[in-house]
């Protein structure tokens, strides 16, 4: 009764774009220990401390462990509603405050497809054995797409996969700096995997994976060539 209550709870939601700002990806995160997304409690602010409650009361979300009151964990029972109901509608809803939407579009296409690839690409690597997270589903700035692991007896997520699709014959990505930033702070765990869009449909595909990129690409690595695409131009105040 609380699954169906929580279910029809959501789809009557989802028609109010307050509702749907709670759940914006700037202030969803991935927690690795608890293997489960969270949500900051200045999603809800005062406005929404009724919701909040009773979402605790339904446990759909409850008090993290450790960062008590900031934060809440979302219960991984209702993951399925959510992937089902809630964020599609966030992204369309997040899509069509997008003035420049129409140019990136396909762009994001590009993307999606690409960590669908990895996402089949990591489970057939683990055996079927683990399951993998996608963070981007959820989380924009999270710096990584994807959370798995590097051996199926691992307990917790420690290959964090940042996904870039590329076409042609040789691969290329732009990166962000918060993507760079977690990059450097991750280090062996952080993998680029960079996928051939032309080679996606080939069973025997395997992309470059590429392992604590600032390392091996900004250190160590001089076979490929880097470019400063944009500078941050600030006014120093004398």
């Amino acid at each position: 009764m609380k699954r169906v209550f929580i279910k029809h709870l959501f789809e009557v939601f989802v028609e109010d774009d307050n509702f749907c700002r709670i759940f914006f990806p700037e202030f969803l995160s991935y927690d690795v220990i608890h293997k489960s997304l969270q949500i900051s409690n200045q999603a809800f602010g005062l406005k929404y401390y009724n919701l909040k409650q009773l979402l605790l009361d339904f446990g759909v979300i409850k008090i993290h462990p450790i960062i008590e009151f900031k934060s809440y964990l979302i219960n991984n029972s209702y993951k399925n509603l959510i992937d089902k109901i809630i964020v599609p509608e966030v992204k369309q809803k997040r899509i069509s405050v997008e003035d420049f939407w129409n140019s990136m579009e396909q762009k994001q296409i590009f993307g999606v497809e690409a960590e669908k690839f990895v996402l089949e690409f990591e489970s057939i690597r683990l055996n079927r054995k683990k399951k993998i997270d996608w963070i981007a589903q959820y989380v924009v700035n999270e710096g990584y797409d994807i959370a798995s692991y590097n051996y199926e007896h691992d307990e917790i997520p420690n290959r964090f996969i940042e996904v870039k699709s590329y076409e042609g014959n040789i691969p290329y990505f732009f990166w962000s700096r918060n993507e760079f930033m977690i990059a450097q702070l991750k280090k062996e765990e952080y993998w680029l995997y960079l996928i051939n869009r032309k080679e996606m449909n080939n069973p025997m595909y395997t992309p470059v994976m590429i392992q604590n990129p600032y390392e091996k690409l900004l250190r160590q690595d001089s076979s490929w060539n880097k470019q400063i695409e944009k500078y941050k131009i600030q006014l120093l105040v004398k």
